[in-house]
């Protein structure tokens, strides 16, 4: 009977304070109706544990239930809303919350003191550190929103000029190998102008179109908005990790927002939409990484001498660290950037051979058409054999250059290439930052190897071994 008297007590003091009308509201609203009757059965279950009052034994203990209730209703919003702003979330309750008008009843002093680092202690850590401003929670939704919007465009551009690649390779083998069947019945039959000028046509239409392709390299177009897309996706999944990472484990948020801004603007200016102007050098005379990050204004070296062994005073950073990413990036500076960009440098020599020889062939063999249906004094049968080898050499090579995509490959080292120097870059920079406004150091390590295709087994063990000719290991 007593016990059946307790629990009435309970229920009847717990539904009739303001607060639990509160709490009853946002439960609706937030639809967690389910958690909180889950989470106050079992607190209720353990509340015969709690101190309680000499004078009021249930009140008290019926105030301990409904305040842990309304703070697993505000814990579980937290998880669950899709800002991670504190200003933008149910604010936490610091104090108990008096039922009474008379304030908090002091029986509670030590329920609260005993659970100060347990659950309100939690809550007020995850609402109080990171992105405390809802203005920087915004600004990075827009920057994700930019990024994908560009990758979505230049997807669509990708798809769009290797289907342009894949025509005029159609095009213009079909094209020669007429003209080549032309030249040559011309110069079997001897002199025929219903062969010769067809063959002058699609020989001189040949060399034109090749000349003008040659300078836009549809392949190399299609791998640049193909890369540009992935960079752009990689941004705004980089943007949704900050703002669902717990805030202490990540970058100081307002740094976090000027690195994707300047992200964006490099990568606007690395892989412009437009053909012309403004479009990438086909054949440049040096091949340089694309800038994938503008340069951060330097605002005075960063000294990180006060760095020492201790893990959780410094945010997951040491020396050994620090010493193990400056070898990562002088490794990167002095071996894989330079393979790539050499690579790259001798392909283009080949390819820009290739993209003036096909078009000088196709020339020559119209010439010879011409001069098969002018002149008299040259034997028409020598012409056009002539001609004819003529288009299938410029057949060859320009099938040679289009299905082998060299531009493509082109690309794709000088793309390797920028790969690692933004590597190399995010790792300076990061070693420039405050110890206090870095990421974590343990997960920036992982990061880097993950990028670098390294799989160290222990944190001791680093990332690149000190036998290794190269630092990354993907391409």
């Amino acid at each position: 009977m007593c016990m059946a008297l307790s629990s009435a007590s309970i229920i009847a003091n717990t539904s009739s304070t303001p607060a639990t009308a509160r709490l009853n509201n946002s439960s609706r609203l937030l639809n967690y109706s389910t958690e909180a009757v889950l989470a106050a059965n079992h607190h209720i279950g353990l509340s015969l544990n709690f101190p309680r009052s000499n004078s009021s034994p249930l009140v008290c203990t019926a105030r301990a239930v409904s305040q842990q209730v309304q703070q697993l209703v505000q814990e579980n919003h937290r998880k669950h809303a899709p800002a991670i702003d504190g200003t933008d979330r149910v604010k936490p309750i610091s104090s108990p919350t008096s039922f009474t008008s008379t304030g908090p009843d002091p029986a509670l002093a030590p329920f609260w003191n005993t659970h100060k680092e347990g659950l309100l202690q939690a809550i007020e850590k995850d609402a109080n550190s990171g992105i405390t401003s809802s203005f920087l929670t915004a600004e990075l939704q827009l920057l994700a929103n930019a990024a994908s919007d560009r990758a979505e465009m230049h997807s669509i551009l990708a798809q769009q000029r290797d289907n342009w690649n894949k025509l005029f390779q159609r095009m213009l083998t079909s094209a020669s190998m007429t003209a080549c069947v032309l030249s040559g019945l011309d110069g079997y039959a001897g002199h025929s102008m219903g062969l010769s000028l067809p063959a002058l046509l699609l020989n001189a239409g040949t060399a034109a179109m090749m000349t003008v392709i040659n300078q836009f390299q549809p392949s190399q177009l299609a791998e640049e908005q193909r890369t540009a897309a992935r960079l752009f996706r990689k941004l705004a999944s980089d943007v949704y990790y900050a703002l669902h990472v717990s805030p202490h484990l990540r970058q100081r948020t307002s740094l976090f927002v000027d690195d994707c801004k300047r992200r964006l603007q490099a990568l606007d200016k690395a892989f412009p939409m437009p053909l012309t102007p403004g479009g990438l050098e086909k054949f440049p005379t040096k091949v340089v990484p694309p800038v994938l990050i503008e340069p951060k204004p330097i605002l005075g070296a960063h000294q990180d001498s006060h760095v020492v062994d201790c893990l959780d005073q410094y945010n997951g950073w040491d020396t050994q660290l620090t010493q193990d990413l400056k070898h990562i990036a002088a490794m990167l500076h002095h071996s894989d950037i330079p393979k790539y960009t050499g690579w790259a440098q001798n392909l283009v020599k080949v390819n820009k051979c290739l993209a003036i020889a096909a078009p000088c062939f196709a020339a020559s063999a119209a010439l010879l058409n011409a001069a098969a249906m002018c002149t008299t004094v040259l034997p028409t049968n020598i012409l056009g054999m002539w001609a004819a080898t003529f288009s299938v050499l410029a057949t060859f090579l320009g099938s040679f250059s289009n299905d082998m995509q060299l531009g493509m490959v082109f690309e794709l080292y000088r793309n390797s290439a920028g790969y690692y120097a933004d590597l190399k870059t995010t790792i300076e920079e990061t070693l420039d930052t405050p110890v206090e406004q870095r990421e974590n150091g343990t997960l920036f390590r992982q990061r880097i190897a993950y990028q670098l295709g390294r799989w160290p087994t222990s944190r001791a063990e680093p990332v690149v071994p000190a036998h290794a000719k190269e630092a990354g290991t993907l391409f």
